[in-house]
């Protein structure tokens, strides 16, 4: 049986193609799963670039981000420092990257002005990437694919029988070539990941961190890896033979393979110390590489932009820039016009207001709560529900008490709501929770539709209740004359026997469930014997502002009666001829929900029983909200906020006056604007919508805010130093203002803060400005307002030990003129 494992055209074809040399140069390979843990110094030198950003960036689509969790309405203040804070810089490979042929990549996040010196690094910096290597540029490399070519060739003749009959010759070359496809195959092992050393600038600029270092290193290990074992599996390589023309062919093979091996090692072990960590090639490999998608993460610790010792006055939005670059050279002010921004806020530290107490919380569903409890004078307390909704709103007494009605339908039984106070610059405190109590068990009170019979026969009581419930009707002193169980549709029929009630006598029906809960009683009225049949309702319109109309029939001519709860007649009319009958009750008679009996009364003065009704609830118009109030007692002031769409919104004053409306819009959205001089800063206004129908909402207590003040300009009182030494400005503004001093072109140059007789010494420091130099002084009070005032530097030299008065004024520069000797 012949047996040598290669001798088919098409394997033989396969062996051929596989020479390294034309396959390696000519493609990339691309490293993965190779994790090399590397600490490298950075010198800290920073050299000035004149090249634009997009000339050394090595990556595309470069992105920023950072995990402070911070957001422009969520902000740190000075309280947060020494905050840890990772930056992560993404990108894409860029497809121009071999142009960028000088340099070392680096992976820089420039540091905006007003934080420098306040972010340091925190650890070393990570770097996650895909490698593609140019072998055609790792010179170092030819010997040994030579090496590899010399072998390929060998094999083709072996192949081919250059070196005898192959019949009895075995010689395996699976080993040879899986070295040599893994060789090729570099480019599919995946990602690299790799830690570096970081370096903040001696300035505070900017912290970059070098990754050539660790990508040699990576690049090195694998190519290593894939040299040793292809050597390895050169050097295995042996032909057999059986008989006679079997074993002349393995000699033959064998002789011929003996100083390509030889060849091969050699190559081998020259390149490996070349290419090792520290060897003269190890540039070279990273040269060679070029960054698929890469992420780096910079870990920080990161303070505010301000000192400690007094507050941010205003908003800081710290805009920090990430690239990576090919460049011995870092520029910060060019890389921090790169597109990989990222952002964390800072402002001023909130007011701290109190947190309201809840003493009390009293109600029911049906007819709203009343919320009581103790905060500041002064404040404002709101009610929220948990979609943090305005339910109520009230404001706190001189004795601190605040009582606060959440109107029916906003707020149900055992609801999770909160209380937050509010001062008059809208600060808000943090919340306090609790619950409305529970709905008190309720049974519906009966309704009576007819009571029938007379003395002789006793009397029958028909009406509705809940379906099983007990009905029991009393005679006025309170004795039960009838009882019965409603159907299951809620229908009942009480008897009353004969002699058990008088024709005349005042009723009381109630009903009872099956847990023994009573409702209130129902007022009906044993008829005379030759009483009128009892008038029949067919409805009640109306509310409590305009008044009520009862209509529907009764007998001809009759008498209609409506008496209230208490049995006082609050309207009358007469049935035409027809039977029918209106009845008005004048506003103010009855309330929303007030149960009413109507009577039908004929010539002869006898009486019908009682028909029983009850007036419609009012229709509930919606608290409006209101946003902060804008504007001053100069300008006047602007109201906006939400209420119900088509809504009058109306604001009036203290005495009740109306100084501003408005209609909402088809969203709800309204705008009131209040003439200048129709209030004052401070005073408290009145808000209430108002719909079609002018049915009025509650009312919401809001204050005109306090003018805001524009600090004095800031004066300069004597400039002293020189541009060597730097020099030290000195002045007056308001007490406690922050002082800042600027160039012409808005740079800042340095900070200080006035003391409580406003004087302030503020010293810019040396090779910031020069002689000459237009300055700007700001002054800002803890409001945020600002004023400001230019000067000029002395064209020369200030003493600083100068005590004779000299200011460095001229007469030109805005300075005062000094009267002693320089």
């Amino acid at each position: 049986m012949k047996e040598f494992l290669i001798v088919k055209k098409n394997q033989q074809k396969r062996i051929t193609k596989r020479k390294i040399a034309n396959i390696a140069i000519s493609s990339g390979l691309l490293f993965t799963s190779c994790a090399v843990p590397i600490a490298i110094s950075l010198s800290q030198n920073a050299i000035i670039s004149s090249a634009a950003v997009l000339d050394m960036e090595i990556l595309s689509d470069i992105k920023a981000s950072n995990t402070s969790g911070n957001t422009e309405n969520a902000r740190w203040t000075s309280d947060d420092v020494n905050k840890a804070v990772n930056f992560q810089i993404t990108g894409k490979e860029l497809v121009d990257a071999s142009v960028i042929t000088s340099g070392k990549k680096q992976a820089v996040l420039t540091i905006p002005t007003e934080m420098n010196g306040k972010v340091t690094p925190n650890g070393q910096a990570t770097i996650v990437t895909n490698l593609t290597i140019k072998l055609s540029e790792i010179q170092v490399l030819n010997d040994a694919i030579n090496a590899m070519e010399q072998i390929s060739n060998i094999i083709s003749k072996i192949a081919s029988g250059d070196y005898g009959e192959l019949s009895n010759v075995t010689i395996n070359f699976d080993e040879v070539n899986q070295k040599l496809d893994a060789f090729n195959n570099l480019k599919n092992l995946g990602t690299a990941t790799f830690n570096e050393n970081m370096v903040e600038a001696s300035d505070g600029t900017y912290i970059s961190a070098n990754i050539d270092d660790g990508l040699g290193l990576v690049v090195s290990q694998n190519i290593t890896n894939a040299l040793n074992d292809y050597d390895a599996a050169v050097q295995a390589l042996t032909a057999k033979g059986t008989g006679i023309v079997g074993g002349a062919t393995a000699t033959a093979i064998n002789a011929a393979l003996t100083p390509v091996k030889g060849t091969v090692n050699l190559a081998v072990k020259a390149v490996l110390p070349l290419i090792s960590a520290g060897g003269s090639a190890i540039n070279q490999l990273a040269d060679a590489s070029v960054l698929g998608g890469t992420t780096v993460t910079l870990p920080t610790l990161v303070s505010p932009p301000s000192d400690t010792a007094f507050e941010l006055s205003k908003n800081v939005d710290a805009k920090f820039v990430g690239s990576v670059v090919k460049s011995d050279q870092i520029d910060a002010s060019l890389i921090s016009t790169g597109n990989g921004t990222t952002f964390i806020y800072y402002g001023p530290k909130q007011s701290t207001v109190t947190t309201p107490t809840i003493n009390s919380v009293t109600g029911d569903s049906k007819t709203g709560y009343v919320v009581a409890g103790k905060a500041t004078p002064g404040n404002t307390v709101e009610i929220r529900n948990q979609q943090n909704e305005v339910i109520g709103n009230g404001t706190v007494d001189a004795n601190g008490n605040f009582s606060i009605n959440i109107p029916a339908g906003k707020a149900t039984a055992n609801e999770s709501l909160s209380a937050i106070a509010k001062d008059s610059n809208n600060n808000e405190s943090s919340p306090v929770g609790f619950t409305t109590p529970a709905d008190p068990t309720t049974v519906a009170q009966p309704t009576v539709d007819a009571i029938d019979g007379n003395s002789k026969d006793g009397y029958t009581v028909t009406g509705k209740t809940d379906p099983g419930n007990t009905v029991s009707v009393k005679d006025p002193q309170g004795n039960v004359v009838g009882t019965a169980t409603a159907d299951d549709q809620g229908n009942y029929t009480a008897t009353i026997p004969a002699g058990q009630v008088n024709p005349g006598d005042s009723l009381q029906v109630t009903s009872k469930d099956a847990a023994g809960n009573e409702s209130t009683a129902t007022t009906t009225q044993v008829p005379n014997d030759n009483a009128p049949t009892a008038p029949t309702v067919g409805g009640i319109t109306g509310n409590s502002k305009d008044g009520y109309i009862v209509t529907e029939k009764t007998d001809p001519g009759n008498t209609v009666s409506v008496k209230d709860p208490q049995g006082n007649a609050v309207g009358t009319a007469t049935a035409d001829d027809q039977g029918n009958y209106t009845v008005t009750i004048p506003a103010g008679t009855v309330k929303p929900g007030d149960a009413l009996q109507v009577t039908s009364k004929d010539a002869a003065g006898n009486e019908s029983p009682a028909t029983n009704i009850k007036t419609p609830t009012d229709p509930t118009v919606s608290t409006p909200t209101v946003d902060p109030i804008k504007g001053n007692s100069k300008d006047g002031y602007t109201v906006t906020g939400k209420t119900d769409p088509g809504n009058t919104v109306i604001i009036k004053d203290s005495t009740g006056k109306v100084v501003g409306s408005g209609t909402a819009d088809d969203q709800g959205n309204y705008k009131v604007t209040i003439p200048a001089g129709a209030v004052k800063p401070g005073d408290t206004l009145q808000v209430i919508s108002k719909d079609k129908d002018d049915n009025e909402s509650s009312a919401i207590s809001i204050k005109t805010p306090a003018d805001s003040t524009t600090p004095a300009p800031p004066t300069v009182g004597g400039v002293t130093g020189n541009s060597k030494d730097g020099y030290t400005i000195t002045g007056k503004t308001d007490p406690y203002a922050i002082v800042e001093i600027r160039d012409g072109q808005g740079n800042l140059l340095a900070t200080g803060k006035a003391d409580a007789n406003g004087n302030y010494r503020i010293t810019i420091p040396a090779g910031k400005v020069k002689p000459g130099d237009t300055l700007v002084i700001i002054s800002r009070n803890k409001e945020g307002n600002e004023s400001q005032t230019s000067f000029k530097l002395p064209k020369y030299p200030i003493n600083n030990g100068n005590d004779s008065g000299n200011m460095g004024g001229d007469g030109s520069n805005g300075l005062p003129i000094g009267n002693g000797s320089g």
